[in-house]
């Protein structure tokens, strides 16, 4: 159930977001499943793997079905990309290394500022991996 929930509100989110990035209509279900799917991806890994190697995966596999999505519906793939990471975007890290900075917490600062930063990485290290596959199997026809 808690899944499910999680999957709602990400959907919802990506939903948003697609709006505000004024995203063809065609593409906003596309966009809010994507979100929905790629955040219960990461929630899942999450509880068997570290955060770095779910974001990472989830990223990979967000990309990778944004690639696929933008060849099936002929849009560009940053259609599906952008707002599909928006429920992955370690938001709540960021604030927390403000805050603790702001309160001069500064060893809770590092911490927080370390884990946000690795989040972010993986992200685009995901993304830049999958484009890249897309692109290597463009070359060879494959």
């Amino acid at each position: 159930m808690k899944l499910f929930f999680e999957f709602v509100i990400a959907s919802c989110a990506t939903l948003s977001f697609a709006f505000y990035f004024n995203c063809p209509q065609k593409s906003l279900v596309y966009n809010a499943l994507l979100g929905g799917f790629v955040w219960t991806l990461y929630s899942v890994l999450l509880n068997y793997s570290t955060y770095i190697f779910s974001a990472f995966i989830s990223a990979v596999v967000m990309g990778c079905v944004a690639e696929q999505l933008a060849r099936l519906l002929k849009m560009p793939a940053t259609v599906f990309l952008l707002p599909g990471l928006v429920p992955l975007v370690p938001g709540a890290g960021m604030y927390y290394t403000m805050y603790n900075f702001i309160f001069q917490n500064y060893s809770a600062f590092v911490n927080e500022a370390v884990k946000t930063v690795f989040m972010a990485g993986a992200l685009a290290a995901g993304v830049v991996v999958s484009s890249s596959v897309f692109k290597i199997l463009r070359y060879y026809k494959l």
